[in-house]
């Protein structure tokens, strides 16, 4: 399933450079974890660039704090994509069956675009199949 921006590639910004959509991330992580009476496990002050949220033990939701997107992982039950505020403009969403689940796959022009040259360059990630896991662990 590869990634879909709603109008094309964003030219994406760090939050750290004042790209608006990381207080909205923190804001959806934080009520995404509330929701699903989860854990949210996010270290601002590392820099992080993505919150996971944990529900017995494991990760239900993964949320970027670089770009709208956020990552279901499995049913997630609770997750509520109008309240996540998807749709053009929006978060994009992505449901994969499980975090190792390779099941993505990219334009390398896109994963640039969205999260630099740290994530095309890292040998971690293959572009033509990834999973969430994958994604995260190359941009985290």
């Amino acid at each position: 399933m590869p990634i879909q921006w709603p109008g094309g590639p964003p030219t994406v910004r760090s939050r750290r450079a004042g790209w608006p959509f990381g207080e909205r991330g923190a804001e959806l992580a934080r009520d995404t974890a509330r929701r699903l009476d989860g854990e949210l496990d996010w270290d601002e002050d590392a820099g992080e660039d993505w919150a996971r949220v944990l529900t017995g033990g494991k990760v239900a939701v993964l949320v970027s704090l670089i770009g709208p997107l956020a990552i279901v992982i499995g049913d997630a039950t609770g997750w509520d994509r109008a309240e996540a505020g998807e749709g053009p403009g929006g978060v994009v969403v992505l449901e994969v069956p499980g975090l190792d689940a390779v099941v993505l796959r990219c334009d390398p022009g896109v994963l640039r675009a969205a999260f630099g040259d740290r994530v095309v360059d890292n040998p971690a990630l293959d572009a033509d199949a990834f999973s969430a896991g994958d994604l995260w662990f190359a941009t985290v």
